[in-house]
């Protein structure tokens, strides 16, 4: 299951985006929106726990979505893994990302308006906050998980060849041993006493 779950987020840039995101925006939502539901609880005596859930919802949804269109996008057909070789598509990546966030932003604001209402300016701007941290943290932490895929891969091909190579070795061992066995086998030993019984005959009958 954790093998499937390694390869899966190896080979695929969605999972990667997906994971990356989740350990990033989730910790950042909680903490948002709980300082949001204290704020409005603390001014306007609202439920607590029903606008932090109301928040959270609502602004993780839309950031999970406006993020990893843009994300995605941006991995898939422009950067397309020259990160990992390149400081320029390097700093790219975390340009792009910091320019996502703008939209990112905007999406989460019209997320939260529409499933809630329009709260105070103090209060909506924690999410551009969020958007900003969130992506420089996101563009940072894809660079790590990728670097750390790369040198799965990295490893795993060399064991691959230590493998194969000891497959060699053991494949030679075995037909040498066989080829031992044989040779001294009792019924390899009588051929050749023949063999050397019907050369001396023929040497004799030659010289005769």
């Amino acid at each position: 299951m954790f093998q499937k779950f390694l390869y899966a987020f190896a080979d695929s840039i969605a999972v990667r985006i997906a994971i990356t995101g989740t350990v990033i925006i989730v910790p950042l939502g909680i903490t948002t929106s709980w300082l949001g539901a204290a704020y409005l609880m603390e001014f306007s005596g609202a439920s607590f726990q029903q606008i932090f859930w109301s928040l959270l919802w609502f602004g993780l949804i839309s950031v999970f979505t406006s993020g990893f269109i843009f994300l995605y996008s941006f991995e898939r057909w422009i950067i397309r893994g020259r990160a990992l070789t390149s400081w320029f598509w390097l700093a790219t990546r975390l340009i792009l990302y910091l320019l996502a966030s703008i939209p990112e932003g905007y999406a989460t604001l019209m997320g939260i308006r529409l499933g809630l209402r329009e709260y105070p300016p103090s209060i909506e701007s924690i999410y551009f906050v969020e958007a900003v941290t969130g992506s420089v943290i996101m563009a940072l932490l894809y660079t790590l998980a990728e670097r750390a895929v790369a040198e799965i891969r990295k490893r795993e091909a060399g064991y691959k060849k230590q493998i194969e190579t000891l497959r060699i070795e053991i494949d030679h061992m075995k037909r040498e041993q066989q080829v031992k066995e044989i040779v001294e086998s009792d019924f390899f030993q009588d051929l050749q006493q023949k063999a050397q019984d019907i050369r001396k005959r023929a040497e004799g009958s030659a010289s005769a």
